[in-house]
């Protein structure tokens, strides 16, 4: 995602900067099964901050991660199709619990992060323990996880035909 976003040679700045160059010609493939370390991850989002700024990293990485969906859906189009089918047959409320929930499940299968959800009145609140993109990094004053927020804001964006949803971290 972040190649089709920075282009090859954004995606090359970013790992260089990070101290990643092992990936530059090894990218992990894009399945459901543990690929880059987290810590890597981690590494790799908090070059693209220091190199495009807390601003525009964020727009840029919730951006990469509403364009994540994409690559779900055309990756895993068996299991997407499914999905599809499935989320037909709720109501609206159910869709956006549902669609919430099946991400975040997603999300765990590809690491070792660990979802909990909850509802705080109105609103879904979804923690993620050892998330990818802060691990390892200590004395954050403002959020950094951007790529989420991309990723939820989408799914909901899909499930509810186009409706855009307020995703805050």
């Amino acid at each position: 995602t972040l190649n089709d976003i920075l282009g090859r040679h954004g995606l090359v700045a970013a790992l260089y900067y990070a101290g990643l160059t092992e990936y530059i010609d090894a990218i992990p493939e894009a399945n459901l099964e543990p690929g880059a370390d987290f810590s890597d991850m981690s590494s790799l989002f908090q070059a693209i901050e220091e190199i495009y700024g807390v601003r525009g990293s964020h727009a840029l990485l919730t951006r990469a991660g509403r364009t994540t969906l994409a690559t779900y859906r055309h990756k895993f189009a068996p299991m997407m199709k499914f999905f599809e089918i499935e989320m037909k047959l709720l109501s609206e409320e159910k869709k956006i619990r549902h669609s919430l929930d099946y991400i975040m499940k997603m999300l765990t299968r590809t690491g070792n992060q660990q979802v909990a959800s909850s509802e705080e009145g109105s609103e879904l609140v979804f923690q993620i323990t050892n998330c990818s993109t802060c691990s390892g990094r200590s004395g954050l004053d403002h959020p950094v996880c951007h790529m989420t927020v991309g990723l939820m804001q989408e799914i909901l964006h899909w499930v509810t035909g186009g409706r855009d949803f307020q995703v805050k971290v």
